[in-house]
C-alpha cells in the first residue's frame, strides 16, 4: 500500500507542475514594437496621400511668348485687333522653306498704325457675318526676306522670283503688307480658299477657283478693299496699304 501512495502522490505533483505561467504584461507590451510617437489606438491612421499627389498643378503655359513692344512706327496687331487669331508660319517650320526664317524669334504681328486700324475695321464689319480673321504674317524683318531669297536660289527656284511669289523687296519689311484668311469667327476654322497660305501656284489667283472657294475669297478681298487696302490678284491672301510711306525695317520679333 505504501508503494502505491508513492506513486499516486508523485503523479499528483507531476500534474500540479503542468505548462509554464503565461508571460506577464510587460514582456507582451515589449514584443510589439511601436514607431516613437506613433498612437497606441487600435485603428490604424489612414494612409497619406503620396508627396506628387499635393503639388500644385502647374499653370498652364501661354498660347503665345509675350513679345517685346515693338519699334516707333508700328502697331502690335494683338493689341489693335484683339479678336484676330494668329498663326505665324515663319516662326515655324510649317512654311516653304520648312525651317522658321531668321528674325522670327517670336510669333509676332506688328504693322504700320494705318494698316491695323483698317483691320479693325474690317474685324467689325465681319463680327456681324459671324467671321473674323486669321493673320499669317504682317511686318517682316528685312532679314526674313534675304533668307527666303537666298532659299529661292540655292534650292533652283529662282522662277519664284521671276514669278513675283518671291520678291526682294517686300511692303511687308514696311510693316505695310498683311497676309490673312477667314475664319469661323466661334470656333476658328478657316473658311475654305481653294489653296493653302503661300501655295505658289496660278490656283492661288483670285479669280482662279470656283465654288465656295471662289465666294470665300472674293468676300475677304471686299471687306480689305472696302477699307482701303489694296489686293494682290496672284495671292489672295495679300493686302497691302497704299499711298503709304514707312522705312524698311530689320527689327526681329523676339521675347
Amino acid at each position: 500500500m505504501s508503494r502505491v501512495v508513492a506513486w499516486s502522490l508523485l503523479a499528483i505533483a507531476v500534474a500540479c507542475g503542468g505548462e509554464p505561467p503565461p508571460a506577464s504584461a510587460t514582456t507582451s507590451a515589449a514584443s510589439t514594437v511601436m514607431p516613437a510617437g506613433s498612437s497606441t489606438s487600435a485603428s490604424p491612421e489612414p494612409p497619406t496621400a503620396p508627396a506628387t499627389a499635393r503639388r500644385p498643378a502647374r499653370p498652364p503655359e501661354p498660347a503665345v511668348p509675350q513679345l517685346r513692344p515693338p519699334p516707333p512706327g508700328l502697331a502690335d496687331l494683338r493689341e489693335a485687333v484683339p479678336a484676330a487669331r494668329f498663326a505665324i508660319g515663319y516662326a515655324t517650320a510649317d512654311n516653304f522653306t520648312a525651317a522658321p526664317l531668321p528674325g522670327y524669334g517670336a510669333p509676332g504681328a506688328w504693322a504700320h498704325p494705318a494698316l491695323a486700324a483698317a483691320l479693325a475695321e474690317v474685324d467689325a464689319v465681319l463680327l456681324r457675318e459671324g467671321l473674323g480673321l486669321l493673320i499669317y504674317d504682317a511686318y517682316r524683318p528685312r532679314r526674313a526676306t534675304a533668307a527666303m531669297v537666298a532659299w529661292a536660289r540655292r534650292s533652283g527656284r529662282t522662277d519664284l522670283l521671276d514669278d513675283g511669289y518671291i520678291a526682294a523687296r517686300s511692303q511687308h519689311n514696311r510693316g505695310l503688307a498683311i497676309d490673312v484668311t477667314l475664319v469661323e469667327r466661334p470656333t476658328g476654322t478657316p473658311l475654305a480658299m481653294g489653296t493653302a497660305w503661300d501655295t505658289f501656284s496660278r490656283d492661288s489667283a483670285t479669280f482662279a477657283v470656283q465654288g465656295e472657294a471662289r465666294r470665300n475669297r472674293e468676300r475677304l478681298r471686299a471687306a480689305m478693299i472696302a477699307v482701303g487696302l489694296r489686293p494682290h490678284d496672284g495671292e489672295w491672301w495679300h493686302f497691302a496699304l497704299p499711298h503709304a510711306d514707312a522705312p524698311v525695317l530689320d527689327v526681329a520679333y523676339a521675347p
